[in-house]
């Protein structure tokens, strides 16, 4: 989320939708040198966002994500979530278990 608020507010400082999502994409790959992606090309990495509307004129779009590419790969979003869910359960477990006193101290 807190990308699409950061794109919103590149536009909201005057930036085009069209320059925040530059900004967000092959001018950051650039300034990285990550040469293999920011852009869509042939022979780059596939890695996309398929979004419902038109970003370039309202960049509010992005937050409307229809489908994930990573490398090519389509990704499955339910399953994605319901593993971020799982893992953050778990932890949750391991922060309330009781904890046992340090041997050093006993």
């Amino acid at each position: 989320m807190s990308l699409h608020r950061e794109l919103a507010l590149l536009v909201d400082a005057g930036l085009t939708p069209v320059e925040s999502l530059v900004a967000a994409t092959s001018q950051t790959a650039g300034v990285f040198g990550l040469s293999d992606r920011g852009r869509i090309t042939p022979g780059l990495r596939a890695d996309l966002v398929l979004v419902d509307g038109d970003p370039t004129t309202d960049i509010k779009a992005t937050r409307r994500i229809a489908g994930v590419w990573k490398q090519g790969v389509p990704i499955d979003r339910a399953a994605y979530r319901a593993e971020v869910a799982r893992q953050n359960e778990a932890m949750a477990k391991l922060k309330s278990a009781p904890r046992l006193l340090d041997r050093r101290l006993a």
